[in-house]
This record gives structure tokens, sequence and C-alpha cells, in this order.
């Protein structure tokens, strides 16, 4: 597969037409990140951004943001959790 997409580079298809192809053919997370990280050369934090961005159609702080009520609930729960513990 990585040899496809190494034709698709040269041909001329960018890193955002490759992961769209990529899901497309039914590649999974971890193939899609192996691509484009080998082949497009993209860091993973690139990778982050560049999936956020084509899977939901935001940036990737707004999406970070959208996480955050849950992550302070999971923090509250896990500080009461910790407390009932402790009596």
């Amino acid at each position: 597969m990585i040899n496809e997409f190494r034709k698709y580079q040269s041909d001329g298809l960018d890193a955002e037409g490759a992961y769209l192809k990529s899901k497309q053919l039914g590649l999974d997370f971890g193939q899609r990140m192996r691509m484009l990280t080998q082949v497009y050369g993209l860091s993973l934090a690139e990778y982050k951004v560049l999936a956020v961005r084509l899977d939901t159609s935001l940036t990737i702080n707004e999406y970070q943001e959208q996480l955050l009520p849950d992550l302070e609930e999971a923090m509250k729960q896990a500080h009461n959790d910790h407390e009932t513990r402790r009596d």
C-alpha cells in the first residue's frame, strides 16, 4: 500500500488528497497515519491536525475545546472517587 501512495505522490497527489483517498480505500487509522508520515513526511502532530480538519471540519483548537467539558467532568469524578476511598 505504501508503494501505491508513493506513486500517487509522484503523480502530484498532496497529503490531503492522499488522506481522503486512503479513507475511500478503507485504510484504518494506523494505516493512514503510517502512510502520511512515511510517504508525505508529516509529523504526528501535523497528521493529527490534518485528520481532525478533514474528519470534523474543525480546527485542532476547536476540536480540543470541545473535549474540555468531558475532561473536566472526568477529573471531577476521579477526584470524588479518590475522596470517597479516603473516607
